[in-house]
């Protein structure tokens, strides 16, 4: 357990009761966030050699061994693709629908021979 003292943090950004001096915590692991892939750069606190796109990797990751964040993840996805399809098809109906009328005679689509 750990010991952390009121004289540790400066006393105009909280607000200390005089009758409580210590609190003890509980270290459940002694894990890095989000994994211990970086664990030497990020206790020696070597910010500028850790790679971005790394450590999100790991984060992500670690959101992926979680099934609920997983499975909410994968309706995201399922949805936001989704509206893409929906925007692409009134793009299309636009298209057709302007062809159409402009010429109602001529070639519909740009791509018809």
């Amino acid at each position: 357990a750990v010991v952390i003292s009121p004289a540790m943090y400066p006393s105009d950004t909280c607000l200390i009761d005089p009758y409580k001096d210590s609190a003890r915590v509980k270290i459940i692991d002694n894990d890095c966030f989000p994994t211990n892939k970086y664990a030497t750069k990020i206790e020696a606190q070597d910010w500028h050699n850790i790679p971005g796109f790394g450590l999100l990797r790991e984060y992500f990751r670690l959101n992926a061994a979680n099934p609920v964040v997983r499975l909410g993840s994968i309706k995201w996805v399922i949805v936001d693709q989704l509206s893409n399809l929906h925007f692409t098809l009134k793009l299309f109906m636009n298209v057709y629908l302007v062809d159409a009328v402009l010429k109602p005679n001529g070639k519909v689509f740009w791509f018809d021979s």
